[in-house]
């Protein structure tokens, strides 16, 4: 009778003293609920809140290599608001889930770029701006973090586009114009001037028609200010055929 009671008394303390372990790499606190700290065999460090024995509230991570986050933390991963800076310079802040940048934020980059929009799955994706650190910018739409859809693009010459984007190129309708006062209104292919579009110049001079390659091709008309035109085939930017 005395052994069952004994190894009944030892069994209680083996289950409270298994169900009560300090998870492993915890430094301070518990790390299970409530504030802790806990380092992991790879050298991450987390100093903050705990639930569960999982990392839920308000906690800082960082990384062997330099890298840290600070914010939002829900079932072991960051989710919700905060902050990530990478040993690079580089710096995010704004929305995560499962440890990913999803939804609105900042990306500053080490050079002084600074995209500002949405993010899905780590990456840009939806409407943003992206200021370039020599002046010029983008503001629009990307997939996958480039640039597709409808955005504009400025230089710091002062030339600027507005229209479709393909693959971070000019593909598709779009406008551009020039800083010398020069425009062009039509279809891009690959970022060149390709199908049907109207160059306009400065002098109010324009020719409405076809192109390829970036150059007049294909049939068009020349306008010129007075009204008076050409019409006919050209051939990389020449009239080669008048029909007019």
């Amino acid at each position: 009778m005395k052994k069952i009671i004994a190894l009944s008394l030892f069994s209680i303390a083996f289950l409270f003293t298994a169900c009560s372990t300090t998870p492993e790499g915890c430094v301070e606190g518990d790390c299970k609920n409530g504030p802790g700290k806990i380092t992991t065999p790879d050298g991450v460090t987390y100093e903050g809140e705990f639930k569960d024995s999982k990392k839920e509230g308000k906690g800082v991570m960082v990384w062997s290599n330099g890298a840290t986050y600070t914010g939002d933390f829900a079932n072991d991963q960051r989710t919700g608001k905060g902050v990530m800076t990478w040993p690079n310079g580089d710096k995010y802040e704004g929305d995560f889930v499962d440890g990913k940048k999803e939804g609105q934020g900042t990306y500053t980059y080490a050079d002084g770029s600074v995209y500002t929009g949405q993010f899905a799955n780590d990456m840009r994706n939806g409407q943003g701006k992206f200021l370039f650190a020599d002046g010029t910018s983008y503001e629009g739409g990307y997939i996958d973090g480039v640039r597709n859809g409808d955005g504009t693009y400025k230089w710091t010459n002062g030339d600027s586009y507005t229209g479709q984007w393909k693959n971070c190129i000019m593909d598709g309708n779009g406008v551009i114009n020039f800083s010398n006062g020069d425009m062009y209104d039509g279809q891009w292919v690959v970022g060149l001037m390709e199908g049907d579009g109207t160059y306009t110049w400065k002098n109010k001079f324009r020719y409405e028609g076809q192109w390829a390659k970036g150059k007049m091709n294909g049939q068009g008309t020349f306008i010129r200010k007075d009204g008076s035109s050409v019409s006919g085939t050209f051939e990389n930017g020449d009239l080669v055929e008048r029909t007019n």
